[in-house]
């Protein structure tokens, strides 16, 4: 396929992406809390029948769309649904961009890719490696952006996610690069695990992507992630039966929106480090480590 070809191809699907965007009003994923907390906006439906989620459209004051809409860009689940990844590789990279983050997902990334020794493969093993689906996810992942992109840069993601599907060792390189990045992007405090923050162009705390997910490789039950001014503890598992007695602070945000508490069963928010420090303590009372043998 020419460059040309594929330049055309990604503006075709960028504009199809941001132009879907314009159009969703109403949150209709299952956990509506979660939606607007992370500002996600409606699942939109593309013609192949998979879904696709998205940051809400940036507008102005009077509501009206600007010219350069803001999304999440393209990730792996995203990749999956518009093609780019083979369905029969693309169960994987399916299930954890719906959060589907639990023990199957994570031993099949430890088995098929991450707890693997390259050192001495042959061309034929490296691309068996390349074609497992975990490489598809990693690598694919390694497209994302910590922050939103418009049209523009959506359009060279598609470009690129397009070389890693035609190159098998620029797949395998990128995802190992991927996963060792993962598994650096959190620090040890106190032996928790913190995600790793740095200040955005617009000044706003950016989060190391991938970083609750290292930890989580790394075996750790529980992470914790500064965003928007609030703190999160996500988990692999659910967390409802321990802190279902939790005295949550009552300190809202700009929007008269709770800062503590429930998100879902594996993700709970806190107004600030020292209360998100105070949960992850009752978490280590009740399990008795934070990190798996």
């Amino acid at each position: 396929m020419s460059s040309f070809t594929i330049t055309k191809m990604a503006r075709f699907m960028a504009e199809t992406f941001t132009s879907a965007i314009q159009k969703i009003s109403d949150v209709v994923v299952g956990d509506h809390d979660r939606a607007r907390f992370v500002n996600r906006v409606p699942i939109v439906e593309n013609r192949r029948g998979h879904y696709v989620d998205s940051f809400a459209t940036a507008s102005n004051e009077q509501g009206h769309y600007l010219a350069q809409p803001i999304a999440s860009g393209l990730d792996a689940g995203i990749a999956a649904a518009l093609g780019l990844i083979p369905e029969n590789s693309s169960r994987l990279s399916l299930r954890l961009h719906f959060g589907n983050i639990d023990d199957q997902s994570l031993n099949q990334i430890r088995t098929e890719l991450f707890s693997v020794s390259l050192s001495g493969l042959g061309p034929s093993d490296r691309d068996a490696l390349a074609d497992t689906e975990t490489a598809w996810w990693a690598s694919m992942s390694s497209v994302c952006m910590e922050t939103g992109v418009d049209a523009d840069i959506f359009g060279a993601q598609i470009a690129l996610a397009d070389k890693i599907q035609r190159d098998p060792a620029e797949r395998l390189n990128r995802a190992v690069e991927t996963l060792y990045s993962m598994t650096n992007a959190y620090t040890l405090k106190d032996g928790v695990p913190v995600v790793n923050t740095r200040k955005g162009a617009d000044g706003k705390v950016v989060a190391q992507d991938g970083g609750l997910f290292g930890a989580y490789l790394a075996g750790y039950r529980l992470g914790v992630q500064e965003m928007d001014g609030i703190f999160l503890i996500g988990s692999t598992e659910s967390l409802d039966n321990v802190l279902g007695n939790f005295s949550f602070s009552n300190e809202k945000d700009e929007f008269g929106r709770g800062k503590s508490g429930k998100i879902n069963s594996s993700l709970y928010k806190a107004a600030d480090l020292v209360e998100a420090m105070s949960i992850v303590g009752v978490l280590k009372d009740s399990w008795g480590a934070l990190k798996n043998s």
